[in-house]
């Protein structure tokens, strides 16, 4: 079981430097995807990457002036690929583009038509700027901070919505308990019931509010997930 954020990581692979030094700021709080990391298996590259770009948290994507080895079969490179899956697999997966000072200048007119598609200021996504190995450091963890203060935020403000329908229902069902006891205990109501019958009505409400608070569970669990 996973306890802390997965940050695919995506780049071209003249940017080995500059996600090296990323993985090294990052290792020691985020568990990292890096291709040239994983091991040797019996699913195809597409398949693993796509397994680990629709399981992560967060897609860090670093872009420079390659555009990068072709996706087999495909106009696309590997890179945009991966990038255009990140967008489909999940409205809620994190994209964070890194792109390189200059790198759609004067270059490889298929990065630039890329870069172009992916800054365009209605269909794009944010880019964050870099010109250094450094600079590229500072400003993702300057973004992975602030997403990690809106997830938890988020997490919290789940976990309270569950808690306020929990006690929604499970405290009209002990106030109806207290109740129809006191009524029993105190009124002439008593001599009418024997004991067994009165230990039925508190099992009868006791079960009734076990119930509901498994179903409650359940939902804040099922709903925990689907945030996730």
């Amino acid at each position: 079981m996973r306890t802390r954020p997965l940050v695919f990581i995506s780049s071209t692979s003249d940017m080995e430097a500059e996600r090296q030094a990323l993985a090294a700021e990052l290792r020691p709080v985020y568990d990292l995807y890096l291709f040239e990391e994983d091991r040797a298996r019996g699913a195809s590259p597409e398949a693993r990457c796509r397994e680990r770009i629709e399981s992560c948290d967060v897609f860090v994507g670093v872009l420079g002036g390659s555009y990068g080895s072709p996706f087999p079969g495909d106009e696309r490179s590997i890179v945009e690929w991966e990038f255009d899956t990140a967008r489909s697999v999940r409205e809620d997966l994190e994209i964070m583009p890194f792109v390189e000072q200059g790198a759609g200048a004067g270059g490889d007119p298929r990065q630039q038509a890329f870069l172009a598609r992916l800054s365009d200021f209605r269909s794009g996504l944010w880019c964050r700027f870099f010109d250094s190995s450094e600079s590229l450091v500072r400003q993702a963890r300057r973004s992975l901070e602030a997403w990690l203060v809106e997830f938890w935020g988020k997490m919290q403000a789940a976990q309270m919505r569950s808690t306020v329908r929990l006690h929604r229902a499970i405290l009209p069902a002990a106030a109806l308990l207290v109740a129809l006891l006191l009524a029993v205990a105190l009124t002439p109501l008593r001599s009418l019931l024997s004991t067994s019958a009165l230990v039925a009505l508190a099992v009868t409400v006791a079960v009734a509010i076990l119930l509901a608070l498994v179903l409650l569970v359940a939902e804040s669990l099922g709903g925990r997930s689907e945030d996730r």
